[in-house]
């Protein structure tokens, strides 16, 4: 799992930070197909939690997917926001 915190600073209103998010979403899970949700902040313009999660019994593949998870949303947001903290879980 997969805990991420979002600052969107262009963001005006909900209807702004929606577009954004739900366009990362759809991207996430097309490329990484994982499932994806927005489990924070839902009334806060600038601001988002998203968490992913995926399963494997290979915890070394995990970490990598996580670090490659991270790396697309910084690249994603480039211009829009910035990743302001993460947590990976891995059980």
């Amino acid at each position: 799992m997969l805990t991420l915190e979002i600052f969107i600073p262009s963001s005006h209103s909900l209807k702004d930070k929606r577009t954004v998010i739900k366009s990362l979403k759809a991207k996430l899970r097309n490329k990484f197909n994982i499932s994806v949700t927005e489990s924070a902040y839902h009334e806060k313009w600038q601001r988002a939690q998203i968490v992913t999660a995926e399963v494997s019994t290979d915890k070394k593949y995990l970490d990598s997917s996580s670090q490659k998870i991270i790396s697309f949303i910084e690249y994603q947001l480039t211009g829009y926001g910035e990743l302001i903290s993460q947590e990976i879980v891995i059980q």
